[in-house]
């Protein structure tokens, strides 16, 4: 579908305007503020509704504008005023359809795609513009993985921390692996001192008992009455003497006490040993579980970019060789702004072509900026791919394609297409001199 005629009046600088495109390229000339812009404008307008309509539609001085492009099957009209826009799409035969913007935007693909703007764009504006073409959220893709990327490095280093902690921990083996209870060293402590304080009670007793037998001695030498008393008293008590068992040897309790010691720093000992076990187990196990997580975001991280993958080798690309990659457009391998300019505008004006499939429409604002070999090129894959190519050219000569003058057609210079031929066909009969007309502003 193409545009066979646009009208318009007092949209933005143009007053009354009628165009009735020949052929495949229609250059839109004219010096600056003259209307060219504005032609282009409604163009995009009368297809894209609201969202393309810019803040002030109508031309100064005026109450409302009218649009209206004849696109053969389709009438397409879009009316302004100082309230609001309204939307007419009617067949050729004059019925109107229902949900006309509707209608319209299942026609429109990425009606706003500038090939010569996609061209001198920088290489993420690039990537973009063409991800929209893929129908993916790259950018949504991105930041979830960028989130990932974050949430894992932070994983790792945690791990890597965990895993530096349990290593530095020394765990020695040279320890007892049970608690010594000192409980009964204690106890043993506690049995010989009261073995060795009953010794030293019988000691004293023996020793007391020694006493005595020399102070009867002494009684009994100095009281020769007592002798008998006392010699028998003496034999009585040596015998009890000769029955004495003998005593015991006194148990050492300095070794006692060093056994306790040794059992308590033993005991201190197998504590911080358990202690370092559990550090260490604790570490190990933080750091087993962060690198199960950053495993399995690296796992979803791989799964969108296999995700982007598949969507851009199953987008169907309009030209051999176009890849994105990286947040880039490649061709053939190549940084899309490395490559040479006519690659580079070939591929724009293919792209452009390739996202309006049924609206054979392309507009491109500030054409100026192309050679005549950019021309030449345009115009030949118009011609090639029989689309239909609107583009704004600065011109003060008023002897090329559409020649705007204070928002109005000047002079149409386009070369009219034959009556007998179809409207996918163009090109002057031959010997036919080019058409020419001026029309005065309003």
């Amino acid at each position: 579908m193409k545009i066979l005629k646009l009208e318009a009046e007092n949209f933005k600088r143009l007053s009354v305007v009628e165009i009735t495109p020949q052929g495949n390229l229609i250059p839109i000339t004219g010096k600056n503020a003259s209307g060219k812009s504005s032609v282009l404008d409604c163009i995009y307008a009368a297809f894209a509704g609201k969202g393309a309509v810019p803040g002030k539609p109508i031309r100064d001085g005026e109450a409302s504008a009218t649009i209206r492009l004849d696109c053969g099957d389709l009438i397409i009209t879009r009316r302004f005023t100082e309230r609001d826009s309204y939307l007419s799409v009617a067949s050729a035969e004059g019925a109107e359809y229902k949900s006309p913007q509707k209608m319209l935007d299942a026609l429109l693909g990425a009606f706003t795609f500038d090939p010569l703007t996609f061209s001198r764009q920088s290489a993420v504006a690039q990537f973009k513009a063409l991800s929209d073409l893929v129908g993916l959220d790259f950018q949504q893709l991105e930041e979830a993985n960028i989130v990932d990327y974050d949430e894992r490095t932070a994983l790792n280093r945690n791990a890597k921390s965990a895993r530096a902690s349990a290593e530095n921990i020394q765990v020695s083996d040279n320890i007892p692996e049970d608690i010594v209870d000192t409980s009964l060293l204690v106890n043993e402590l506690a049995e010989a001192g009261e073995c060795n304080a009953n010794i030293e009670r019988e000691k004293e007793k023996r020793t007391s008992r020694t006493r005595m037998i020399d102070a009867m001695l002494e009684e009994a030498t100095a009281l020769k009455a007592k002798h008998k008393a006392a010699i028998k008293e003496i034999n009585r008590l040596e015998v009890e003497a000769k029955q004495d068992k003998p005593l015991a040897e006194p148990i050492a309790i300095t070794d006692l006490r060093q056994r306790i010691e040794v059992a308590g720093a033993t005991n201190e000992a197998i504590i911080l040993r358990d202690e370092a076990r559990a550090r260490k187990k604790e570490y190990a196990t933080k750091a087993k579980k962060a690198e199960a997580e950053s495993n399995m975001l690296t796992k979803h991280i791989e799964a969108r970019k296999e995700q982007i993958a598949k969507a851009i080798a199953s987008a169907k690309l309009p030209i051999e060789g176009l890849s994105l990659d990286d947040g880039q457009v490649f061709l053939n391998g190549i940084p899309f702004d490395q490559c040479s300019s006519a690659e580079v505008l070939r591929a724009s004006v293919a792209i452009a072509m390739s996202a309006n499939p049924q609206l054979r429409v392309i507009r491109i604002e500030e054409g100026s900026l192309l050679d005549n070999d950019g021309f030449e090129l345009i115009a030949e894959m118009a011609k090639a791919e029989d689309y239909q190519v609107w583009i704004e050219r600065v011109s003060d000569n008023g002897n090329v394609g559409i020649v705007m003058e204070d928002g109005h057609v000047k002079a149409d210079n386009q070369e009219p297409a034959p009556h007998n031929l179809s409207e996918e066909q163009e090109g002057p009969l031959e010997g036919q001199e080019p058409q020419l007309f001026i029309v005065e502003d309003e």
